[in-house]
């Protein structure tokens, strides 16, 4: 089955190939979503095939910067409106993002690909979805695959997948899960695209948070000797070994009775490379009886 809207002679713009199960009602929700689509956007083309495999969209455009975008998640529901504005957002050029965003997408020597696993149903996805679109129609070197988690066997999902939305740029080392913001996309996507891995997502995010939570803790001194000389050896973070090590010297010059269980960390921050932990770690002269 062949159709369009393009008028006789014109040159389309975006050519669509729809794939369509034989059986099943997605092939009559697809057909509302073919006429909105025509009616509302100028120089579609459609080509729609049966198959036996689930609902593949996949929309072939001629961008000489290369990105390509791949929908294979059927747009119904909460996944219409995005798939038809990234229709309409191709053909006219549209960008809806922020001029902040599109500027530091092109700052970036290369786009790494980015992959968007969602759901029909839930309206997180329609989010993520949108703005994904939006990026794709703002800088045309970004490949962008939208994938339909529900429709795929679960051995053949990615094992990090375990929820929707799940976006994915590049390799994989960078992700983020939920909704999809502008400012967190674009550190995602530079993330990728410098090899620094995840440290702009959402569990990156988490992890400071944590970092900042035992920080306010340590300067209420709410924590166990334990659990504070535990951060002062163990903390990835600099600043929170620093403020584990003041911590705990100043529990070692105030109280001698706690300051028994600081005395460990006290001793291994003695020999720490950092000179300013070595210097926290020597100050209370208590410490230098205990130790």
């Amino acid at each position: 089955m062949e159709g369009g809207s393009s008028p006789p002679g014109s040159v389309p713009l975006i050519r669509l190939v729809v794939q369509i199960p034989r059986e099943g009602p997605d092939g009559a929700a697809w057909s509302v979503v073919r006429r909105r689509a025509e009616w509302g956007i100028r120089g579609l083309c459609i080509q729609e095939e049966l198959c036996d495999s689930p609902s593949r969209f996949a929309v072939s455009l001629q961008r000489p910067s290369g990105g390509a975008i791949r929908w294979d998640m059927l747009p119904d529901q909460n996944a219409e409106a995005p798939f038809l504005g990234l229709l309409e957002g191709l053909a006219q050029g549209s960008c809806p993002v922020r001029a902040e965003t599109k500027s530091a997408l092109e700052s970036l020597a290369h786009l790494p690909p980015v992959t968007v696993y969602g759901a029909r149903w839930c309206g997180a996805s329609a989010g993520t979805l949108a703005l994904a679109c939006s990026l794709a129609v703002a800088d045309p070197r970004l490949s962008l695959h939208v994938v339909d988690a529900e429709a795929v066997p679960e051995d053949a999902l990615p094992p990090a997948v375990t929820s929707v939305p799940w976006t994915i740029f590049g390799t994989g080392e960078a992700r983020l899960f939920g909704t999809l913001k502008e400012d967190e996309a674009v550190a995602a996507l530079r993330a990728a695209a410098e090899g620094t891995g995840g440290r702009h997502t959402r569990a990156h995010q988490r992890g400071l948070k944590r970092k900042e939570e035992a920080g306010r803790r340590l300067g209420a001194g709410v924590l166990s000797p334990g659990d504070a000389g535990w951060l002062a050896s163990r903390a990835p973070d600099l600043g929170i070994r620093l403020a584990a090590t003041l911590f705990l010297s100043e529990l070692a010059r105030r109280d001698r009775a706690l300051a028994r269980g600081a005395v460990p960390a006290l001793v291994e921050g003695l020999g720490s490379e950092e000179a300013r932990i070595r210097g926290d770690a020597s100050r209370p002269s208590t410490s230098y009886s205990l130790l």
